[in-house]
């Protein structure tokens, strides 16, 4: 991305550390220039995996929300899909 004379790279690498565990690993790289000045930035998150299937049970368990979809990159037009971000819309009761 790159506004007012500012660069940011990013760089985000997933990592699937123990499938049985659904563990992760999320590494991310943001390179930046700021007018000449470059700077480094570098993040590393170990998280548990949500698959769509555990998300929809939760829900489905919960009488406070109400699942409404799943979408893609934020667009409430595309439908889920493997590509991209998966965004789930829920409506609380």
């Amino acid at each position: 991305m790159k506004r007012d004379g500012i660069t940011v790279r990013t760089t985000y690498r997933p990592e699937l550390v123990d499938p049985l565990e659904q563990t992760c690993v999320d590494d991310i790289t943001l390179e930046i220039d700021d007018h000449g000045k470059k700077q480094t930035l570098d993040s590393r998150l170990a998280r548990k995996a949500f698959f769509p299937q555990e998300m929809l049970m939760l829900v489905q368990g919960h009488k406070r929300f109400e699942f409404v979809g799943w979408f893609t990159d934020f667009n409430l037009r595309k439908p889920k899909s493997a590509a991209g971000r998966p965004i789930v819309i829920l409506r609380k009761r």
